[in-house]
């Protein structure tokens, strides 16, 4: 990881007003200058796989996914510097399909790229000899054919991470079912991120490049969308990603995954550990940016404090929006819901990972949010 002259950690920002390819194309590739350079992270010959954030099958302009501008922008400085490019990932459902509806397959066809279904391999047994609660995990045989991996995330709220940036990206290196089985075993905030932060540790990107032109605030897979206008870039994610939780209205020392990086010594978790470059985070923050409430983040990091509220939080079903496609009870992780042929929750047996909802396309899941919850969001907004 790149460090400027004092130590600390590189992290580039740039404005983008839209999605036009020109604008696009220009802010990633001076986001990219102001840390170093394609060349100094792409070498001829290189093959190169650019690790996007494809959710779930849903179109760019529902802002759930790296859009395909940002990743037609990367590919061609790639190919500039004499790289060999792939684009690729694994989706939380459907991959094949992801990889057309998200705009991946033309975006490729563009910028002279290869496409890749990270599903559509043999999986390899990952040893991680540092882990602090994955000893061993599956991955994507086809990261290891890759000389460099970018990671092109997608700026998002999240419930359990509170942030799904460069570092949580790399999830998607883990196969299909694969990641049910962290979500299962690892089901509350501190836990995933820790099993998170043991992925990263053997599948680490040379660079990230952000997509926050559109954001999605709320939550990852079904919140609105916002614009941010920013492209960002850095050699350390985790100091990336410190630099987006800020954007977005966090205190950085909040991400579960930067509480788990300062347990093991990983730089980039605080602000004063970071020289932005570019545009000061001051002049693209947004602090009226909506996040998951705060009761709901506390209570899903303290689950013996859940009675204290009376219910927990749980996913509801609205039967006027479900299409009984069954994608919610194929990739719970804990089978806890069953086809009736509505969708049925176990509330006994869920966990609140809240993959139900995340990977609904038809907007058909809500989760119930308690009434002292709701009741404390709304002061805190008020004041």
């Amino acid at each position: 990881m790149r460090k400027s002259v004092d130590g600390k950690q590189i992290v580039s920002i740039v404005k983008c007003s839209d999605y036009t390819p020109a604008n696009v194309e220009k802010a990633v590739e001076k986001a990219i200058d102001l840390i170093g350079g394609i060349k100094k992270f792409v070498k001829p010959k290189n093959k190169v796989l650019l690790k996007v954030n494809l959710l779930m099958p849903k179109p760019p302009s529902a802002g759930v996914t790296t859009h395909p501008a940002v990743m037609i922008a990367v590919a061609k400085l790639v190919k500039k510097a004499g790289g060999i490019v792939t684009i690729g990932d694994s989706s939380m459902w459907q991959t094949e399909r992801a990889l057309e509806i998200c705009g991946v397959n033309e975006a490729a066809k563009e910028a002279g790229a290869k496409v890749i279904n990270l599903d559509g391999s043999n999986p390899k047994k990952v040893k991680i000899k540092k882990g602090e609660i994955l000893k061993e995990i599956y991955l994507s045989s086809k990261i290891f054919e890759s000389d460099v991996i970018i990671s092109v995330p997608k700026l998002k709220a999240h419930e359990l991470t509170l942030l799904t940036g460069a570092v949580k990206n790399m999830f998607g290196v883990v196969p299909g079912r694969y990641k049910s089985q962290v979500h299962k075993n690892f089901p509350r905030p501190q836990q995933f991120s820790e099993a998170l932060l043991d992925i990263f540790s053997v599948a680490t990107p040379q660079l990230s490049v952000m997509d926050g032109v559109m954001s999605v605030q709320g939550s990852a897979g079904v919140g609105s969308t916002k614009k941010m206008k920013v492209i960002l870039a850095s050699d350390n994610a985790i100091a990336l990603d410190t630099a987006a939780a800020k954007i977005i209205g966090y205190n950085p020392t909040e991400l579960p995954i930067n509480h788990a990086a300062r347990k093991r010594g990983l730089s980039g978790t605080r602000l004063s550990e970071i020289q932005v470059k570019g545009v000061p985070i001051s002049q693209v923050s947004d602090e009226h940016f909506r996040k998951p409430p705060f009761l709901m983040r506390w209570f899903m990091s303290n689950p013996q404090l859940n009675p204290i509220v009376g219910s927990e939080y749980r996913p509801v079903l609205s039967r006027a929006k479900c299409v009984r496609c069954g994608i919610c009870a194929k990739h719970c992780p804990v089978e806890a819901i069953n086809m009736k042929p509505y969708p049925v929750f176990n509330y006994d047996e869920c966990i609140q990972c809240f993959c139900c909802r995340e990977g609904c396309r038809e907007g058909a899941i809500t989760i119930r949010e308690p009434l002292l919850s709701r009741l404390v969001s709304s002061a805190l907004n008020f004041i």
